[in-house]
């Protein structure tokens, strides 16, 4: 009866879950270590001549293709790609459920693409790429380039890009965006209440360039007392001398 029962709820067996994801692990590491040990002389790269003898890839002959074509494709960009996979990796190793991989996927190819063209437009020479003759940034970040840049300019296309990859990441990663905004937000929130804190020094500046009002009102009764002492006292000496 219970391997009916767990049959029939069709949870797949915990050995598959094991097995795929050595898989993916396998297969990351291996993109990984092809994408960090590219060089521009291994076949079949074309910016470079002569070809090396023996390919200095990692990988070998596989990982060199596989670089060459994601790094004229997608650019540097695709580094983002490999950190939400190795995060991907993560959260399933320690049990954690993925929800919404569909979007969080997209998240991520909005991210990378953004980035690519972010770099592509903002520096020139990036290293291992900056000899290509399409460019360093990957045909699909200088097609975006290319558009945007003629309808928008440079200033207006680095904004559509910033936007872009903060919706990337909004839908990749949103609860680390929302704590980054919170933690930014309450940073400036203390920047500003040490500010309202701080001293302003006061300049007095009446009686200077023209007076004040109440200035003129403290001084003029100081001088006055004396002098109406004195008029009472000349009052009471010739009272005085009037009944001698």
């Amino acid at each position: 009866m219970a391997r009916k029962s767990k049959q029939s709820t069709g949870e797949p067996n915990p050995q598959w879950r094991y097995l795929a994801w050595g898989l993916a692990a396998g297969l990351w590491l291996m993109i990984a270590a092809a994408l960090a040990s590219y060089d521009p002389a291994d076949w079949p790269g074309y910016s470079v001549a002569p070809y090396n003898a023996q390919p200095s890839n990692l990988v070998g002959r596989f990982g060199a293709v596989i670089a060459h074509k994601t790094y004229l494709m997608c650019g540097p960009g695709v580094w983002v790609l490999m950190a939400g996979w190795f995060a991907g990796l993560v959260t399933l190793a320690m049990r954690k459920p993925i929800t919404q991989p569909v979007l969080r996927a997209i998240g991520l190819i909005i991210m990378a693409v953004a980035t690519s063209a972010m770099l592509t437009l903002t520096s020139r020479t990036i290293v291992m790429l900056q000899d290509r003759p399409e460019g360093a940034g990957g045909l699909l970040a200088i097609f975006i380039n290319h558009e945007l840049t003629h309808r928008f300019g440079t200033l207006g296309t680095l904004v559509c890009l910033t936007v872009g990859f903060w919706v990337g990441a909004v839908l990749a990663v949103d609860q680390l965006v929302m704590v980054a905004v919170t933690f930014v937000g309450k940073r400036f929130a203390n920047l500003g209440h040490m500010l309202q804190q701080i001293r302003r020094p006061r300049f007095a500046l009446a009686g200077r360039f023209g007076g004040s009002t109440r200035a003129s009102a403290t001084v003029k009764p100081s001088s006055r007392v004396p002098i109406r002492r004195g008029t009472k006292r000349v009052d009471d000496e010739e009272h005085i001398d009037e009944e001698a």
